[in-house]
């Protein structure tokens, strides 16, 4: 995704609290925007991760055809005829993994972020070890200001996948913002071995 200069200031503004956040933030949206799509698609995450793929997750709630109608809508920007679809299998699975973590990105794109925590918790009560649905929390947390609760999201994600540079990025920036200079730096260093291109 290329960004303008206006959104790199934006972005910049927001984001002003943590420190050496600019890049971080530029990688955050990136996968946010698309996790829904990557996921129902069975494709790759930004920085060489995958995430739990659909076939996995049907074996746990199916409605496969209607999840990839509401993914495609999302890709449309038609969030209110996919929440119309998702709303649906919501009705009659609760914890459909897939409808709750797309309604969450959806959620998050819109700023409602508890809604988004609620969304992606309920996802992660049928997938426990769902990345994307932990690391989307963990930053709807860190955005909310639930520091505490977006650390442990962000030490879960890569505990169970120690190859995930974003987040322990993320993880490193929350931490130097938190005042834990040592640990927030040894994650910071963490993430650019495994990726590089996030020093800028």
């Amino acid at each position: 995704m290329v960004r303008n200069d206006k959104e790199d200031r934006e972005e910049s503004s927001r984001w002003s609290r943590f420190p050496a956040r600019r890049k971080v933030s530029a990688v955050a949206i990136v996968l946010v925007a698309l996790l829904g799509l990557f996921v129902a698609n069975q494709k790759w995450l930004g920085n060489g991760e995958v995430s739990v793929s659909k076939d996995h997750l049907q074996k746990l709630d199916g409605f496969d055809t209607e999840i990839d109608s509401a993914v495609s809508l999302i890709a449309a920007g038609k969030n209110s005829d996919a929440k119309v679809i998702l709303g649906k299998i919501l009705v009659d699975a609760p914890n459909h993994v897939l409808a709750n973590f797309n309604m969450g990105v959806m959620a998050q794109f819109e700023n409602r972020l508890d809604d988004a925590v609620n969304y992606y918790s309920t996802a992660l009560v049928g997938a426990p070890k769902f990345k994307s649905a932990l690391y989307n929390r963990g930053l709807a947390n860190r955005d909310n200001g639930n520091i505490e609760q977006a650390i442990a999201d962000l030490n879960t994600v890569i505990a169970n996948y120690p190859d995930s540079a974003s987040a322990a990025f993320n993880l490193g920036n929350i931490l130097i913002a938190k005042g834990d200079q040592e640990t927030g730096n040894a994650f910071l260093e963490r993430a650019l071995k495994l990726d590089p291109s996030l020093g800028g």
